[in-house]
């Protein structure tokens, strides 16, 4: 079971490379304990313009050992400091979710997050419904997960995470996407068990 971390820097103006390198500077030092972090920017959609961090762990215990073993590193005590003193903007979480179905591919730069409102009974569901999702994009190389919050501020959320190559291996999959009838059908049903509230396209920093 993959647990995911989430934390996002919204940058104050003037401030978005320090907060960039300040972030990076933080998975890294993540990274050291054992976490398998990324950095992202936001780029279009909900949120455009912040920095996300997103840190993997394979049990929840693993994570609450990282996130302990952090706390106590003198480079991370430093990057606080550094915070407190100057701050480069607002950091929300994290928030932490747990992988349903798929895992992260974080060899694929481009990601797309599409959020549901969708009530904790009709997940099982929403889960049945993803291998006929995978299916309909698995020939065109896309990447696909699935999950729900743990400690989170919304738990009547789902997210389905989608990973692209790059930018135009986005671009040509969304237009064959948007022309698929099978996808088409396959949203529309996916629309009777929760609401779409926001998506967002994230490319690596």
């Amino acid at each position: 079971m993959t647990i995911i971390a989430a934390r996002k820097l919204i940058p104050s103006l003037g401030k978005d490379n320090i907060g960039k390198e300040r972030v990076k500077a933080a998975a890294e030092i993540f990274k050291r304990h054992g976490a398998s972090s990324r950095v992202m920017s936001v780029v279009g959609g909900e949120g455009a313009g912040e920095i996300h961090m997103y840190s993997g762990y394979p049990t929840v215990a693993a994570g609450a050992k990282t996130f302990e073993a952090v706390g106590a590193d003198p480079d991370f005590q430093a990057l606080m400091a550094k915070r407190e003193s100057d701050p480069a903007g607002e950091i929300i979480g994290p928030e932490v979710f747990r992988v349903l179905y798929g895992d992260r591919q974080v060899d694929k730069r481009v990601v797309v997050q599409r959020e549901y409102h969708m009530p904790r009974e009709n997940v099982p569901k929403a889960m049945e419904m993803m291998p006929r999702l995978e299916k309909i994009i698995g020939s065109l190389g896309i990447g696909v997960m699935s999950g729900v919050p743990l400690i989170a501020s919304d738990h009547e959320m789902a997210m389905v995470i989608y990973y692209f190559n790059d930018l135009e291996h986005w671009g040509n999959s969304v237009d064959k996407m948007i022309a698929s009838p099978d996808f088409q059908a396959l949203l529309s049903d996916a629309n009777e068990l929760g609401t779409l509230t926001c998506s967002r396209l994230l490319v690596d920093i």
